[in-house]
């Protein structure tokens, strides 16, 4: 508080008072101006030089100004009297503005919502001190306290950012309550054919050759019971344009790893049974003849070409075609009812278990079907046609039959085109011929030292043949008996002792239980 008086005892009225005397708290002071008929308010510029000091008076109508600083051209007075209005309107916000009230449009508090506009980042902070809290009510706040900001209240909480390591939690997060699913979700479209809105999770981006950062999702481990803690493992990986499964660093484009004793594998589900559905996985572009698919088709598939409904596809839709091997020293094999059927050995050799067929308008071909010197073998009829390639076109004819050098096999029967039949030269008393390995045998008696057994196993299955017997200098007699069936002679057996040095010709017919000889010769 300060008391006034003029110096000389005598009050002025109207203009300036040259000078006053006060006494406050500090002590004496003196030659105070005061200027009782202002016709404005005072300005910087009412400063030292016109007399002015700390404590000067300046009064303006109703208003009483003191003198706060009287620095020359920055002199600033205070109105000591004034009845200040709050800035802004209704609810909007204020705050102190130069020692006046000011507000920020756009926002308002009005004791239960709180509205604050839209700022930029980068040219406005917001900080939050331990314990602040701005609660709109029961069960929404903010919370910022020992390292955590938490929106929402204790049992309700949407968000939280814990520590300088920003760890989002949605739901109750680490709060100790009842767990919580957690959605998010991107704004949805308003009105009318609108859509909705994206969302985009992505790292933070590096800077030079610096490698960015990446996305990781995380899951749990099942723990034992009665555990209160599980393992959070890193299980969804994208980086760098890659994803990866369990593969941190997926060297392809995408990757999936699992190390366990089990089965890990990926699984495209279609339960639909319609015409058109199917699950599978396509390597390339299916739009542009250039992948390949692996189908399984739906019970209710409409079948098309290889697509049959109720199976499974492996197809190229490539230019070029499909390969199926390998690149390494190993067999390629094709399976049926858990039976391997077909094996192509790694040197090329193919075993197949089971029969052959070939459509009676299909052949088998020996070498490239459209280069001279291959051979085809097929049906026309209920005959079986042997042809070779030759001036660009295959035909059947006896020297191209005779050309043959390998037996063609039929059961356990051979049929010879211009190769050596097999020759039987006993040397003792005791020989055998087996009729199911060559149809067509000759048995050399020349070198034998006495008369022979002869003993005959008949083919498996009806046959036919010839023997052709050849005596020497001394002819021996044959007793022949059959290791199955039962032997008959159409005719005369023939008188072996008149044999010297010829040739008798025996043909032969197996059934299946008669093995029928004729007996003929030629000298």
């Amino acid at each position: 508080m300060s008391l006034l008086a003029p110096v000389h005892g005598t009050p002025y009225v109207g203009g300036e008072v040259p000078a006053i005397c006060g006494v406050s708290a500090s002590g004496l002071q003196a030659n105070w101006k005061v200027n009782y008929a202002g016709v404005a308010a005072p300005t910087a510029t009412d400063d030292s030089s016109k007399g002015y000091s700390v404590g000067s008076r300046w009064y303006y109508g109703t208003n009483i100004y003191e003198c706060v600083s009287a620095g020359v051209g920055a002199a600033v007075w205070s109105n000591i009297n004034a009845v200040t209005s709050p800035a802004g309107s209704g609810t909007e916000l204020q705050y102190r503005n130069a020692g006046a009230f000011g507000a920020v449009a756009g926002t308002s508090w009005d004791g239960t919502t709180l509205v604050l506009p839209r700022v930029s980042i980068a040219s406005n902070t917001w900080t939050f001190t331990s314990g602040t809290i701005l609660k709109a009510n029961r069960d929404s706040q903010i919370v910022w306290a020992d390292g955590i900001l938490q929106i929402g209240s204790s049992a309700h909480i949407s968000l939280i950012f814990q520590h300088d390591l920003p760890v989002v939690y949605f739901g109750n997060g680490s709060i100790s309550l009842a767990a919580k699913n957690a959605t998010l979700r991107g704004t949805g479209g308003f009105s009318t054919n609108n859509p909705g809105g994206t969302i985009y999770i992505a790292p933070g981006t590096s800077t030079g050759n610096a490698t960015p950062g990446s996305v990781v999702i995380q899951s749990t481990v099942a723990g034992t019971s009665g555990s209160t803690a599980q393992t959070l493992v890193d299980t969804l990986f994208i980086s760098g344009g890659k994803v990866g499964v369990g593969v941190p660093t997926p060297t392809g484009v995408f990757g999936v790893r699992k190390d366990q004793n089990a089965a890990t594998y990926a699984v495209v589900h279609n339960n639909t049974s319609g015409t058109a559905a199917y699950a599978g996985l396509f390597v390339g572009d299916a739009t542009d003849n250039r992948s390949v698919g692996t189908l399984a088709l739906s019970a209710g598939f409409l079948t098309s070409g290889m697509l049959v409904a109720g199976t499974g596809a492996i197809f190229s839709s490539c230019q070029n075609g499909l390969n199926i091997g390998t690149n390494q020293a190993a067999q390629v094999s094709m399976w049926t009812s858990n039976t391997k059927r077909l094996e192509i050995s790694s040197t090329g050799l193919a075993t197949l278990t089971g029969d052959f067929a070939v459509a009676s308008t299909n052949y088998h071909y020996w070498g490239a079907s459209d280069v001279d010197g291959s051979w085809r073998i097929g049906r026309s009829g209920n005959d079986i046609v042997i042809e070779r390639r030759e001036s660009g076109s295959y035909v059947s004819s006896a020297a191209a039959a005779l050309a043959v050098a390998a037996d063609i096999n039929m059961g356990e029967n051979s049929v010879y085109f211009g190769s050596a039949e097999t020759t039987t030269t006993p040397t003792g008393t005791e020989v055998s011929l087996n009729l199911g390995t060559k149809n067509h045998q000759t048995l050399d008696l020349s070198s034998a030292s006495g008369d022979l057994t002869l003993s005959i196993t008949p083919p498996s299955g009806p046959c036919a043949g010839t023997i052709i017997v050849v005596q020497g200098a001394t002819a021996r007699g044959l007793t022949i008996s059959l290791t199955s069936g039962t032997l008959k002679w159409l005719g005369v057996p023939p008188i072996w002792s008149d044999d010297v040095l010829k040739y008798r010709l025996i043909p032969w017919r197996w059934n299946g239980t008669f093995l029928l000889l004729l007996a003929t010769y030629t000298d």
